[in-house]
């Protein structure tokens, strides 16, 4: 189990909270390095929850995945291939390629003059 976005959701946490701390501190008229320091504690603070938030997260949605693929699996599906002759789908296509080669049997023994074609259109 990747903890990615985990880490990620942590660290939009933090940076959110960051920039917010800054905006606000630099708003109240507070001097810089009070703002700094504050905006720091704040994001380190803000990490850990967005760090337990996301793991929250990740494993419900990881749960859910998990119950859905065993309450609705993929469905096996036989494929076609040259071994298996008595499979459905082998014997269909032998119908299919024997009426296939029976018109062009059909069409290659009607004497059609192609001549006789052209000089009619």
């Amino acid at each position: 189990m990747s903890d990615i976005p985990a880490r990620v959701i942590a660290t939009s946490f933090a940076l959110v909270a960051f920039a917010l701390c800054l905006i606000s501190g630099t708003f109240a008229g507070n001097d810089f390095a009070t703002v700094l320091y504050r905006s720091i504690l704040v994001m380190m603070f803000t990490w850990a929850v967005g760090r337990a938030v996301g793991s929250v997260m990740q494993v419900t949605v990881e749960d859910y995945v998990n119950r859905y693929k065993e309450a609705k699996p993929v469905p096996v599906v036989e494929l076609l291939s040259d071994d298996s002759d008595d499979s459905e789908y082998a014997k269909i296509g032998k119908e299919v390629k024997s009426d296939v080669d029976e018109q062009h049997q059909r069409l290659s023994n009607d004497d059609i003059d192609i001549e006789e074609l052209l000089n009619a259109a």
